[in-house]
C-alpha cells in the first residue's frame, strides 16, 4: 500500500539516535525494550503502543520518558525524529499494523521479528508490504553464532544430512493465561508461538520445502484455570526438496525449559547443538558431535540470538537477514500444519498429499 502524499520520508545517518516506537508491550515488547535501554547511545524509547490499559501503565512505570499510546496513529504522528517501528504484535496483527503504519508516514525502518501471515494470501500481503525498503526482517536464529557454527560443520563433512529434528520445550503457563499466541478461538497456539522459529531453523538447515507429512497438535487443559483450554504443544514431519527428513516439536506445557536441534548424517555422525533457553541469564550454545557413539567435539559459545539480530538490524548497512522468498515458505508451512492440526481425526498423525 502507497503511504500517503503528505508522508515524509526520514533517512537519517549511522550518528543519528533513532526513535523507537515499540508496538506491543507484552512478553516479547519487554523483552525487545529492555535490549533497547542498553542502547542508549543509538536509539531511544521514544513510544510504546498498546491497546491493553494495564501494560500501558506497566510501561508508563518502566518507561517514564516514553509517550505511551494506544494505538500506532498516535505514537507516529507525535513522534517527529528518524522513527522505528519495532512489531511485537501476534503475527496475525502484521499486516495490519505495517499498512496502517505505512499509511501514516514512511518510517526510517520497521523490524518484524516473525513474518508470518496467517493464510498463505495474508503471507502474500505481508511479504509484498515487507518489500518497502524500510521493512528489516528479523530472522531471530540467522543471527545465532551457535547455528552458524553448526551449518559451518555440515558444510564442511562430506557425509550428507540424512535427518534434523528442533525441539523446543518450555512451561509458558503465564502466556497461554494471557492468551498470548491466539489468532483466533481455534488457533493452534503452540504453533503461532515458536512455529516460525522452528521452521526457520528447518530451512536454515534443510533448505526448501517439499511437502508436510505429518502434523499434530495437542490440548493442555488447566484443571485450576477452567474452562481454559490451550494448544499445548504439537509435532510436524517435513521432507525438504534435498530428500532430508525434519521434525519440528514444541512442548509448551513441559517442566524442562530447553531449544535443540540434532542432526544425524548419513556416515553415523551426531551432532546436538543446545541452544540459549527463553531467559537464560548464561547465554551460551553448545555444540555436540559424536561419531559411532564416541565423543569427537564439544564447543561452547558465547549467544544471544535476539540481542545479535536487534542490534544487526539498527546498525548493519545489509541488515535483510530473510529473504521474502523465505518467510513466504516459513508462513505457507506454517499455515498447512495449522490447517491439518485443526482437522479432526481419528488417528495420532495426519497424512497430506505432497
Amino acid at each position: 500500500m502507497a503511504p500517503d502524499a503528505g508522508s515524509i520520508r526520514h533517512t537519517g545517518t549511522a550518528g543519528d539516535v533513532l526513535d523507537i516506537v515499540l508496538a506491543g508491550f507484552g512478553v516479547a515488547g519487554q523483552l525487545h525494550a529492555s535490549f533497547f535501554r542498553t542502547m542508549g547511545d543509538r536509539c531511544r524509547i521514544a513510544a510504546i503502543v498498546d491497546p491493553v490499559p494495564l501494560r500501558r501503565r506497566q510501561a508508563a512505570e518502566l518507561y517514564p520518558g516514553a509517550l505511551i499510546c494506544r494505538d500506532i496513529d498516535e505514537a507516529l504522528t507525535s513522534c517527529k525524529g528518524h522513527v522505528v517501528i519495532d512489531c511485537c504484535v501476534p503475527s496475525c496483527l502484521y499486516t495490519t499494523l505495517l499498512e496502517r503504519a505505512l499509511n501514516i508516514r514512511i518510517p526510517q525502518a520497521v523490524l518484524i521479528e516473525k513474518p508470518l501471515g496467517w493464510t498463505p494470501h495474508e503471507a502474500e500481503r505481508l511479504l509484498s508490504l515487507c518489500d518497502n525498503p524500510e521493512v528489516r526482517y528479523l530472522d531471530t536464529y540467522s543471527c545465532s553464532t551457535g547455528i552458524s557454527r553448526l551449518k559451518t560443520f555440515l558444510e564442511k563433512n562430506p557425509a550428507p544430512v540424512s535427518e534434523l529434528r528442533v525441539v523446543f520445550t518450555k512451561d509458558r503457563r503465564h502466556d497461554s493465561l494471557q492468551q498470548r499466541g491466539f489468532a483466533d478461538g481455534t488457533a493452534p497456539e503452540a504453533w503461532l508461538i515458536e512455529g516460525p522459529h522452528l521452521a526457520s531453523i528447518a530451512l536454515a538447515l534443510g533448505g526448501p520445502i517439499q511437502s508436510l507429512l505429518h502434523a499434530e497438535s495437542f490440548d493442555m487443559p488447566f484443571r485450576d484455570h477452567a474452562p481454559l483450554m490451550a494448544h499445548g504443544g504439537g509435532r510436524a514431519v517435513l521432507r525438504h526438496r534435498n530428500g532430508i527428513v525434519t521434525t519440528l516439536e514444541t512442548h509448551l506445557f513441559s517442566p524442562l525449559n530447553r531449544r535443540s536441534v540434532e542432526v544425524r548424517l548419513a556416515d553415523r555422525t551426531a551432532c546436538r547443538l543446545e541452544l540459549p533457553p527463553s531467559g537464560a541469564t548464561a547465554l551460551c550454545s553448545t555444540l555436540t558431535v559424536e561419531k559411532d557413539g564416541r565423543t569427537i567435539l564439544t564447543e561452547t559459545l558465547p549467544d544471544s540470538p535476539m540481542e545479535a539480530c536487534l542490534r544487526e538490524a539498527l546498525c548493519s548497512h545489509d541488515p535483510r537477514r530473510l529473504d521474502p522468498r523465505q518467510g513466504l515458505l516459513v508462513s505457507q508451512t506454517l499455515h498447512e500444519i495449522m490447517e491439518a492440526c485443526r482437522q479432526p481425526h481419528d488417528t495420532a498423525f495426519h497424512e497430506l498429499t505432497a
